[in-house]
């Protein structure tokens, strides 16, 4: 009686093995792509942060304006709407723990909190590219 689970112990670690090998966007699926720009050009290296009732995520910008936005555990954010925040990724708002960088920042303070900024976004299933215009003068 023992031998034949003993048996059958290999194959059930092989296959609980193979269930998380599947690529990480195959399995989570495409993330809303916002694309950033302030007062119409690219911004690279602004903390976004989309924020919602229920989820929130983000990521900082690449050298175009664009960033994929993530949620928790690294998972694609779920239709909704969000309040987008955004801040230079070295403004003190965005990571506390960072020293501030030196100069003026390229984005209004009016930007850094959900309950202050004039940005929001639904996201939509079938969408994947969302602009986002920050203006450096309110």
């Amino acid at each position: 009686m023992i031998r034949p689970v003993l048996r059958t112990v290999p194959f059930v670690l092989l296959l609980a093995a193979g269930c998380g090998s599947q690529p990480a966007a195959t399995a989570l699926g495409p993330a809303p792509v916002l694309v950033v720009t302030v007062d119409g050009q690219p911004a690279a290296g602004l903390s976004v942060r989309l924020v919602s009732d229920v989820v929130s995520g983000g990521g900082v910008t690449d050298a175009a304006g664009r960033l994929a936005a993530r949620g928790p555990d690294d998972k694609a954010l779920p239709s909704g709407v969000y309040k987008v925040t955004v801040t230079d990724a070295g403004d003190k708002e965005a990571n506390p723990m960072e020293p501030v960088k030196k100069g003026k920042s390229r984005v209004p303070t009016a930007y850094a909190k959900p309950a202050s900024t004039p940005l929001s976004v639904t996201i939509e299933a079938g969408k994947s590219e969302y602009p986002m215009d920050v203006k450096s003068k309110p």
